[in-house]
C-alpha cells in the first residue's frame, strides 16, 4: 500500500515559493519534516541538490532567465544565512542584460569565503535587491570581468550606463586597477556608451564597426509633420537624400507576442508613411549569422548613396 504524502506545511510551502523553489534541509527540519519525510518527498518527484538544498519543483522549465534566478538562489541558499550572491549572479538579480547564456553563480558568506570556507571574492558594502544581498554594481561587474567576452561585458556595460547604475566606464577603470580581467575593461570598455536599450542592440552596433560600416545614430527620433514622436530607431544612418535607414532589432521574448507584433507593425507603417525612412528588421536569430547583418545593412546604404555594384559604404 502506497503511503499518500501529507500536505506541505503551509510555511514551509511559502518559504518553497519564495526562494524558488528550493528549501534547505535545515529549513524542513525546523518545520517540522524529519529525514525520513524528505526522503518520502524525493521519492515523490523532489531532488536532492547538494547536502544542503533540495529542489521541491525541478520541472519547472528551460526558460534562461528562470534558469540563472534559480541558479543564484541555489548558491545563496548553500552559502548560508546573510550570504551574498556576487559576480554574475548578483547582476542576473538585477535584471542585467548581456550575461552569457550560461554561468557558475556563487554566493559568498559576508566574510568573503565560499560554503567550505575557500576564500573567494572581497565583498565590501552590499545592497538589497529584491531581498537577496548583493555588492554594489561596480564591484560586481568588475568581479565578472574574468568571465566576460567583448560582446557580454559592453552589452552588460551599455546596461549599467543606460540605467544609471553606473556613472561612466572611466569610474570602473580607477576600481579595477589591480583587479582579474582589468586588461579586458581597458581594452573593451571606451566601445559602451549606455544608449543601447538591449544586448543585441549593442551587440548589432558592434558588428556594423567591425565590418568598417560608418557609426550609425542611436534612438533616432522620428516625427510627423507635425513635430510629433513617432518612434525611436534603434540604429540609424542619414543617407545623402535626407532619409533615414532605419534598423530595429527584435527581441524575442518581446517581439513574438501578437499584441507586440500589432504594434510593431502600426509603429512601421507610421515610420515609412513619412516618406522620411526606410527600415530594416532583424532578429536574433539574425545576429548569429556571421555578416548578415552589417552585409545587408552595407548594400541598402551602397543602393541609397547610389554607388555601382562593388563599391561598399564604409565608415
Amino acid at each position: 500500500m502506497v503511503r499518500r504524502l501529507t500536505p506541505l506545511n503551509p510555511e514551509l510551502a511559502r518559504l518553497a515559493s519564495a526562494q524558488r523553489g528550493f528549501l534547505t534541509v535545515a529549513q524542513c527540519r525546523n518545520h517540522g519534516l524529519d529525514h525520513r519525510g524528505v526522503a518520502r518527498r524525493i521519492a515523490s518527484g523532489w531532488v536532492r541538490v547538494d547536502e544542503v538544498v533540495l529542489d521541491t519543483t525541478p520541472d519547472v522549465g528551460s526558460d534562461p532567465q528562470v534558469r540563472r534566478l534559480r541558479d543564484v538562489e541555489r548558491a545563496l541558499l548553500r552559502a548560508g544565512p546573510g550570504a551574498v550572491a556576487v559576480g554574475l549572479g548578483s547582476l542576473a538579480l538585477r535584471g542585467c542584460w548581456g550575461l552569457p547564456h550560461r554561468f557558475d553563480a556563487k554566493a559568498v558568506r559576508r566574510t568573503g569565503t565560499d560554503a567550505r570556507g575557500s576564500a573567494q571574492h572581497a565583498v565590501g558594502r552590499t545592497e538589497i535587491v529584491g531581498g537577496r544581498r548583493v555588492p554594489s554594481v561596480p564591484e560586481a561587474l568588475i568581479q565578472s570581468l574574468p568571465h566576460l567576452d567583448r560582446l557580454h561585458l559592453v552589452a552588460m556595460l551599455d546596461w549599467a550606463l543606460h540605467t544609471g547604475c553606473l556613472a561612466s566606464v572611466d569610474e570602473l577603470l580607477s576600481l579595477s586597477r589591480g583587479r582579474r580581467g582589468a586588461r579586458r575593461l581597458k581594452e573593451w570598455g571606451h566601445e559602451a556608451n549606455g544608449l543601447a536599450e538591449s544586448q543585441l542592440e549593442t551587440w548589432a552596433r558592434l558588428q556594423c564597426h567591425d565590418a568598417g560600416l560608418p557609426p550609425p545614430e542611436l534612438q533616432v527620433a522620428v516625427h510627423d509633420d507635425a513635430g510629433r514622436l513617432l518612434a525611436r530607431g534603434d540604429l540609424g544612418w542619414r543617407m545623402p537624400d535626407g532619409r533615414w535607414l532605419i534598423v530595429e532589432i527584435d527581441g524575442r521574448s518581446v517581439h513574438e507576442r501578437a499584441e507586440a507584433l500589432l504594434a510593431d507593425r502600426h509603429r512601421q507603417n507610421a515610420l515609412v508613411g513619412t516618406g522620411r525612412v526606410m527600415i530594416l528588421r532583424f532578429t536574433a536569430d539574425d545576429l548569429r549569422r556571421e555578416g548578415y547583418v552589417p552585409g545587408v545593412i552595407r548594400a541598402a546604404l551602397r543602393v541609397a548613396m547610389g554607388l555601382p555594384a562593388g563599391h561598399s559604404a564604409t565608415a
